[in-house]
């Protein structure tokens, strides 16, 4: 390896990105493995505190948790998260990423969500799940371990 810095941070990516590609093209049993360990690579890839993975509900235009890694997961799995009103709903509809690194103060932060778990994002990045050129679900990744803005970098 190289000096310390961000050639390590990129080769570390690559190789988390090589890891993700393997396990994705390699046989599995359980669809919820996979989305957990997506979503764990993610996380890790980014560094960040806290990640959701949804699926789309599309005859009730809506997104449903299917993973949540943060303090309140349990809770999320429960909050259906409307397409027409969120911060993921409009990564969904659009197909194109996010980034929000003042979440309270997005016009589309869907409240209900901070009310009923008690979580509380400042930070957020997401980015669509595509297949065939169909958005099929939404990865969040949330607040930076360092408490820094989600950037460029973080959605390559």
């Amino acid at each position: 390896m190289g000096a310390p810095g961000s050639s390590d941070v990129s080769i570390e990516r690559l190789r988390t990105l090589i890891e993700i590609n393997s396990f994705i093209n390699s046989s599995y049993a359980d669809v919820n493995t996979l989305f957990v360990y997506i979503l764990r690579s993610a996380m890790r890839l980014v560094a960040c505190e806290s990640g959701m993975l949804l699926l789309s509900r599309k005859e009730h235009s809506m997104l449903r948790f299917v993973v949540a890694m943060d303090p309140s997961g349990a809770n999320m799995l429960d909050v259906p998260l409307p397409v027409n009103a969120s911060i993921g709903g409009a990564v969904y509809s659009t197909q194109k990423s996010m980034i929000v690194n003042d979440v309270t103060h997005c016009s589309i932060y869907y409240k209900t969500i901070e009310e009923k778990t008690g979580f509380l994002p400042k930070k957020m990045i997401a980015v669509p799940m595509v297949v065939d050129s169909e958005c099929v679900g939404v990865v969040e990744l949330i607040n930076k371990i360092s408490g820094e803005d989600f950037d460029a970098e973080d959605l390559a």
